[in-house]
């Protein structure tokens, strides 16, 4: 599915397709992407007894978590997102300069 949202993209940009393409594609796979991460969750976390097992272990994850959460500055927030987006933005150029 990621393949095909940034082929849409691309496509839409060499005006191929329109724009309300582009946005039914992005939102089919970020559906199916939030779909996937909370079924991969409740996988874990339900079933492999991941924070049923250690209380302790449940305890800390949490805290580490909010921690992390409430401790970030809004501009180490802004430059991590420009390193995700840089990563996001190299695979795109990858994936479209390939040979098959």
């Amino acid at each position: 599915m990621a393949v095909m949202k940034k082929l849409m993209t691309t496509a839409f940009l060499h005006r191929r397709v329109s724009l309300l393409d582009v946005f039914k594609i992005w939102f089919i796979s970020f559906s199916g992407n939030l779909a996937g991460s909370l079924f991969f969750v409740a996988i874990s976390a339900g079933y492999y007894g991941i924070f049923t097992s250690a209380p302790a272990y449940t305890q800390e994850t949490l805290h580490f978590a909010t921690q992390i959460a409430a401790e970030l500055a809004w501009h180490q927030i802004f430059i991590r997102a420009i390193g995700a987006n840089w990563l996001v933005h190299f695979d795109v150029f990858i994936s479209i300069s390939s040979r098959e």
